[in-house]
């Protein structure tokens, strides 16, 4: 059970995509959904589906690990497909459904989370907060506390998986104790049987995340990087130009 995958949870492996610096592995990351969204020609599309899989090899990340991220999204694709398939820029039209653009706008938008499920699962969580406190620097300026920004965002990326964990964890306890009267969404939303655990399990949980936070005093250390490598800023260098070069092609 605790070996199920969810979206925004980390997970090791001693891979080349693993070990590339965080900042390195977000300017490609972030590049290619940039590129993913503006693309509109199927053949771009396929050569990002193809970058795609070159980073799932590289982070030795199986196809089965990667379905489980992207599984909970599968509603919400089958959503935006009818969306686009019967809607046009004129508003609801049934009469004039365009497939192939429905289908080209969900793979969009099916590799775009992909992409971000495979930064969320090689990247440490406290990497992801230093990106982050990165480009939160320039609001100092205006006197905004960063700091209590970043803070926020490691408990919001630490529950992201944490609530998917516990909410398995309720599921499995219900059926161990054959507590099956209710089914699908009927068992999910019975208050004492699920969503008061729920909200117990996580009051604790962030609880003890709020008294670690709050002793901590080495923000600046917390935040630090690594030093960057020649070689990844050469190999970035050289994936941001390919991603320009195919943009204006």
């Amino acid at each position: 059970m605790l070996k199920k995958n969810y979206f925004g949870k980390y997970r090791y492996k001693n891979s080349i995509f693993h070990n590339l610096h965080p900042l390195a592995k977000f300017l490609i990351i972030i590049s290619s959904i940039i590129l993913t969204g503006l693309s509109i020609s199927l053949s771009k599309i396929f050569f990002l589906i193809a970058v795609f899989l070159i980073f799932l090899s590289a982070s030795k990340i199986s196809s089965k690990e990667i379905y489980s991220i992207f599984k909970p999204f599968r509603f919400l694709l089958i959503f935006t497909y009818l969306i686009q398939l019967f809607f046009d820029n004129t508003g609801f039209n049934p009469g004039n459904l365009n497939y192939t653009a429905a289908a080209a706008v969900t793979l969009k938008f099916s590799l775009m989370i992909l992409f971000s499920a495979i930064f969320t699962a090689t990247t440490r969580p406290l990497d992801i907060i230093k990106i982050l406190n990165l480009l939160l620097k320039p609001l100092k300026i205006f006197k905004v506390n960063t700091q209590d920004i970043t803070a926020s965002g490691i408990i919001a990326l630490r529950f992201i998986p944490l609530l998917f964990e516990e909410a398995d964890k309720i599921r499995t306890a219900q059926i161990l104790r054959n507590e099956v009267a209710h089914k699908g969404f009927k068992r999910i939303f019975q208050i004492e049987a699920f969503i008061v655990p729920l909200f117990f399990r996580v009051v604790h949980f962030s609880e003890q995340i709020a008294i670690t936070l709050k002793f901590r005093d080495n923000w600046e250390k917390v935040y630090k990087f690594e030093r960057i490598r020649v070689s990844e800023i050469i190999l970035t260098a050289i994936y941001l130009i390919l991603l320009a070069g195919l943009y204006y092609v």
